[in-house]
């Protein structure tokens, strides 16, 4: 299996099952342990996000939750970050969600110390700017 589609609340379960089928792989809940899996190169998250929270996770929860899944898959690559306001500033915190996770101190064995989440906006939003 190349990539596991994880997706956070409910009412994403439906769009988390339909992207798997793109991925030709499986969906779960961010409720379920992490575990080992063959050849996992990909972890792709969809949920609700703002600046506190995604997935129903906080950034030292979803970084747990990542160096968790690291630990038991030494194969794994990226990590993608599909929602709406994972880029966003909000509520009086000076950073986003993602700013937030990236700025945690990484677990050793299970995320290099230059790993960078980033939400698709994001890396779309560089794209552009390396093309001007």
């Amino acid at each position: 299996m190349s990539a596991l589609v994880i997706w956070g609340e409910w009412d994403h379960e439906k769009r988390a099952r339909a992207l798997a089928t793109t991925y030709s792989t499986t969906a779960q809940p961010a409720s379920t342990k992490p575990s080992k899996i063959k050849n996992l190169a990909s972890l792709v998250f969809w949920g609700h996000g703002d600046a506190q929270h995604f997935c129903e996770l906080t950034p030292k929860e979803f970084n747990d939750y990542v160096a968790d899944w690291k630990k038991l898959n030494g194969t794994i690559q990226t990590v993608e970050m599909l929602t709406c306001n994972a880029r966003h500033r909000q509520y009086g915190y000076p950073d986003s969600y993602t700013e937030q996770v990236n700025k945690l101190p990484s677990k050793k064995n299970a995320t290099s110390s230059s790993r960078r989440f980033r939400s698709r906006s994001q890396a779309a939003s560089r794209r552009r700017r390396s093309r001007s």
